[in-house]
């Protein structure tokens, strides 16, 4: 079992891996909303570990797969910015292509 301060270590040391910067994160984890400086702001919160903005779980995992999905697509020569979402918050069909795609070519 995680505790919350192993959460924040796997999220700053995930975030020092990732191929992307606060804002980029931000846009990712809001499933492409809009971004906004209180947005980017949590980000920043998280990764200087503010009391009262602790990672979840499945904060620590998704930061964590994030960085595996960033090294992939860079070693493919696209970037984090090529992920996509609708509306609605779902990832665009294009988007689902392409990462089914990563890692195929090294096979």
């Amino acid at each position: 079992m995680s505790t919350p301060e192993q959460r924040l270590e796997i999220y700053r040391q995930s975030f020092e891996r990732f191929a992307g910067n606060q804002g980029d994160l931000a846009r990712l984890m809001d499933l492409g909303g809009p971004l906004t400086n209180s947005k980017r702001g949590n980000i920043s919160e998280k990764l200087k570990g503010v009391k009262g903005k602790g990672i979840s779980k499945s904060e620590a995992l998704a930061i964590q797969l994030l960085v595996v999905i960033s090294e992939s697509l860079t070693e493919s020569g696209l970037s984090i910015s090529d992920i996509k979402f609708d509306e609605e918050g779902f990832l665009t069909k294009e988007t689902e292509q392409l990462l089914r795609g990563l890692g195929r070519s090294r096979s």
